[in-house]
């Protein structure tokens, strides 16, 4: 398991719970939006499940799961899609609705659970992104034109 930094600079080789919880309580919102996009990763290798982890808004974090057979997963909280958090993907504009943010403690927890089995963590509802009831303006920025 690797950990990268979202400015792509600091790999951490097999980090540990800690760590990453470190990583994300105390990392200052600059960080997140450090590098080609902000997003960093949390990934198992080549063909392997990851979890891209980004920080929109000081202490919200969106994060997406992914994995060859199940892509983009991400928390939703059922709430509307229209109020949303422009950030970027890839270079290119990428808006969030808000919904589909999580708290630092609740960031921490999915981590850590991602680390621990791989999987996308049951404290949340995940969906796929293709799924949510996006605004026309948010499917525009997201590739899904």
């Amino acid at each position: 398991m690797r950990y990268h930094a979202p400015d792509d600079r600091l790999v951490i080789t097999n980090p540990t719970p800690e760590q990453l919880d470190r990583e994300l309580r105390t990392r200052p919102h600059s960080y997140w939006q450090s590098g080609g996009n902000g997003e960093a990763s949390l990934d198992a290798g080549p063909g392997e499940p990851a979890l891209w982890i980004k920080q929109p808004e000081p202490g919200w974090f969106f994060l997406t799961y992914s994995r060859p057979d199940t892509n983009w997963l991400v928390p939703y909280s059922g709430g509307s899609c229209e109020d949303l958090v422009q950030d970027e993907r890839g270079g290119d504009l990428f808006l969030i609705p808000r919904a589909c943010l999580v708290d630092t403690d609740s960031a921490v927890e999915l981590v850590k659970s991602f680390l621990a089995s791989r999987e996308p963590g049951s404290s949340v509802t995940w969906r796929y992104w293709h799924e949510l009831p996006l605004p026309d303006e948010a499917v525009r920025w997201s590739g899904g034109d």
